[in-house]
């Protein structure tokens, strides 16, 4: 499309028509481009929550790729998150009051503990639960932020503090 077509009513409908044919033709990353410049440019298009979803179900692909690729040890150079989660994240930054944002993350969290990004996993389960306490998450994210602190703990004399927090996570997760 070309630029003095973007400022049109139709330019969004364009972009999500085009990010379903790419998706449709397996080019999961070229469609989410389209979708993601229809969130960024076009928040009042009509059907900006199924583009939101079209974003998340393609995130969710694009981690299933990852996990794939990450169980085979052949291929653990290829381990890297950083799409995923950068789809997800950008689902979180222009949805924040979306059911997706919420489970999106849940999923940072989870692929960011994959990676070995524990602190980065704990500040999104803190996001989750501080942002959508009321949430079907939120217990699920107590006890992966209380598995994160504990996998901190080396033995009986080190790291009470961690220990203390995984503790605090299992008891919210109880009320």
């Amino acid at each position: 499309i070309g630029s003095q077509y973007l400022e049109t009513t139709i330019a969004p409908e364009a972009f999500f028509c085009w990010g379903q044919e790419l998706r449709k033709l397996g080019k999961i990353e070229q469609a989410f481009e389209k979708f993601k410049f229809v969130t960024k440019n076009y928040v009042n298009y009509r059907n900006y929550g199924q583009v939101v979803e079209e974003e998340f179900d393609l995130a969710c692909r694009i981690m299933q790729r990852y996990n794939r690729q990450s169980r085979l040890r052949f291929l653990s150079f290829f381990k890297d998150a950083t799409e995923a989660v950068d789809c997800f994240q950008h689902i979180v930054t222009m949805a924040p009051h979306s059911e997706k944002a919420a489970r999106a993350l849940f999923l940072i969290a989870q692929l960011e503990r994959d990676s070995g990004n524990k602190a980065k996993a704990i500040a999104a389960l803190d996001q989750l639960i501080e942002n959508y306490p009321a949430h079907s998450c939120v217990p699920d994210a107590y006890l992966l932020q209380g598995e994160i602190y504990f996998s901190f703990v080396n033995g009986p004399h080190n790291d009470q503090g961690m220990t203390r927090n995984a503790i605090h996570c299992y008891e919210d997760f109880l009320q």
